[in-house]
């Protein structure tokens, strides 16, 4: 028996959480989602986590608030997994990876096949049943 894992996406974009969350949660993958870094805040110091991914910028004063949540991941859950988006350059997110200790980076806009892919790196289960969206643009580079 497999044991279900937790996904949380922040993102203050409502739009991104919902699709996010209808694409990957799956019987082995429970997703959540939080819009501000108080919210994010608030349920890293409440519910244990397997991943997080969160957008670099929050809708806040320093614009880079998904640093402040991937910190406290790293803080709180040692072992959880901390994928950062943003569509800063490569070479900037590089830096702010390895600054807060993000195991990965995705370039905004994400396609939904390189997030499957990202989380398939990262050992999660994100198609087959419960995936409920179909796999974009297959062809596309990541």
């Amino acid at each position: 028996m497999h044991t279900k894992k937790t996904l949380l996406i922040v993102d203050d974009e409502p739009g991104i959480r919902h699709y996010f969350t209808m694409a990957l949660e799956t019987p082995t993958l429970a997703v959540d989602s939080r819009g501000t870094l108080q919210d994010a805040q608030h349920y890293l110091t409440q519910h244990d986590v397997d991943a997080v991914i969160t957008d670099v910028s929050l809708r806040g004063s320093s614009g880079s608030e998904g640093l402040d949540v991937a910190t406290l991941v790293r803080k709180e859950h040692p072992k959880a997994s901390v994928v950062l988006m943003s569509n800063r350059s490569p070479d900037e997110m590089e830096e702010l990876a390895k600054s807060c200790g993000a195991d990965m980076w995705l370039k905004k806009p994400v396609r939904l096949r390189c997030l499957r892919k990202t989380l398939q790196r990262l050992g999660f289960k994100v198609s087959g049943p419960g995936a409920t969206l179909p796999v974009d643009d297959e062809d596309a580079p990541c």
